[in-house]
């Protein structure tokens, strides 16, 4: 269970994403029927490695690993598109919850932008960017 802390960050950010404009991958900015849409059960994050803006305790720049989150909600298996090379040029799976040893054939190897990923009901599959 989430503490309230953190459920209070999440409704502010979606907040503002939603009343300040924030835009698609397409470039249009979110609407209500975005938020309503069965499209929107999904959902894709990105964690930028190279993009921490505050230095370590040395005054360093923190760089680390990339990663994307693929959080599949529903009941069947979505394919997820890999964003396009401004996230990454490559990944590799890390983590699936619904195969935790990432025993299936497709789970190895790697995936460029525009490949396809799918996800099986309610599950979360974590990639890695190799750059």
């Amino acid at each position: 269970m989430e503490d309230a802390a953190t459920a209070e960050i999440s409704r502010a950010q979606l907040w503002q994403w939603l009343h300040r404009g924030a835009k698609l991958d397409d470039g249009r900015p979110m609407t209500e029927h975005d938020w309503t849409s069965d499209a929107t059960h999904t959902l894709t994050v990105f964690l930028n490695g190279h993009g921490i803006p505050e230095p370590d305790a040395l005054g360093e720049p923190i760089i680390d690993d990339s990663f994307l989150l693929l959080f599949n909600p529903r009941l069947e298996t979505v394919a997820f598109t890999v964003p396009d090379q401004k996230y990454g040029q490559s990944w590799e799976v890390v983590v699936d919850t619904a195969d935790p040893l990432l025993a299936a054939v497709d789970r190895q190897g790697t995936a460029k932008p525009g490949d396809t990923i799918d996800v099986a009901g309610q599950a979360v599959v974590v990639l890695r960017g190799l750059y």
